[in-house]
């Protein structure tokens, strides 16, 4: 879509590449990558998909009240 590319089969090699060099440089071991994932990238997505909306939706209407 930021492209204006007709035929997105040819970007799915330089993402998957761009992922494998980025958890590289993020941990040096896959047991490293797999304690990340299970214990602090499980925090941020509990976070950011259901904590973070409950608090923008109280925030709302909080604010249409006053």
């Amino acid at each position: 879509g930021i492209f204006k590319l007709s035929c997105v089969k040819h970007l799915s090699f330089p993402v998957a590449l761009a992922g494998y060099y980025g958890s590289l440089m993020l941990a040096g071991s896959r047991f490293e990558i797999e304690v990340f994932s299970k214990e602090i990238a499980l925090m941020i997505n509990i976070i950011l998909g259901f904590i973070i909306p409950v608090v923008a939706f109280g925030i709302g209407k909080l604010r249409k009240k006053i």
